[in-house]
């Protein structure tokens, strides 16, 4: 007998879950554009270190909002263990953003929007990718399986085309262009495996088939 996957609830629409996360990836970008085109503009030799504290604190509340859904959709919400890592997990990608700004220091207004919008779509892809492992992983009854989706466009890469509904146990590994991923934007892969991703990985609950 047949028995149909369980799955939480946002990834029964996968197009609603991307179209969320489209619409918090022009929100940070929102935030970074501006920031990173005064970078940009700047002749002043401390501008490196000029950063816009109150942008980065607006960038830390999308981050937030994202990690908060992701957890959302597990009971590790609950769960006073899960309490530290949203916070932790913000102040990463704040840092990883912070340093991906540095860089429009040293280039052109457009290039500096060209990067701002990358900065964006990578962080909130991994900001979810990164939330919804670890919130799954703390939840009272972890997932058997794991499933790589893909944004299924012109856009994704052959690497993470071939993997599209590709499902593994969930303590196993994707094989990804050669590297062993625990799931998209995960940092054991290589820039080329990660910038500009917008692959998902769906936790699924498999029932265990008697022999």
């Amino acid at each position: 007998m047949t028995t149909t996957d369980s799955t939480p609830s946002y990834y029964r629409e996968p197009d609603r879950l991307s179209r969320w996360l489209d619409d918090r990836v022009l929100e940070l970008q929102g935030v970074l554009d501006p920031m990173l085109e005064r970078l940009a503009r700047s002749t002043d030799d401390d501008r490196v270190v000029d950063l816009d504290e109150v942008s980065y604190r607006r960038a830390a509340g999308v981050i937030g909002r994202v990690i908060a859904q992701a957890y959302s959709q597990s009971d590790a919400i609950a769960m006073t263990a899960a309490l530290v890592g949203p916070e932790m997990m913000t102040r990463q990608r704040i840092e990883s953003i912070r340093q991906g700004a540095l860089f429009a220091a040293q280039m052109t207004p457009q290039q500096a929007g060209e990067r701002a919008a990358t900065i964006a779509r990578t962080e909130i892809f991994a900001t979810w990718n990164m939330a919804i492992t670890a919130a799954f992983q703390l939840a009272t009854e972890r997932p058997t399986h794991k499933r790589w989706l893909t944004a299924l466009d012109e856009r994704v890469r052959p690497d993470h085309r071939a993997l599209h509904d590709e499902t593994v146990r969930w303590d196993e590994l994707f094989i990804v262009g050669g590297y062993r991923m625990a799931y998209p934007h995960d940092t054991a892969g290589p820039a080329d495996q990660v910038v500009n991703c917008r692959c998902l990985v769906q936790p699924l609950y498999r029932p265990v088939v008697p022999l």
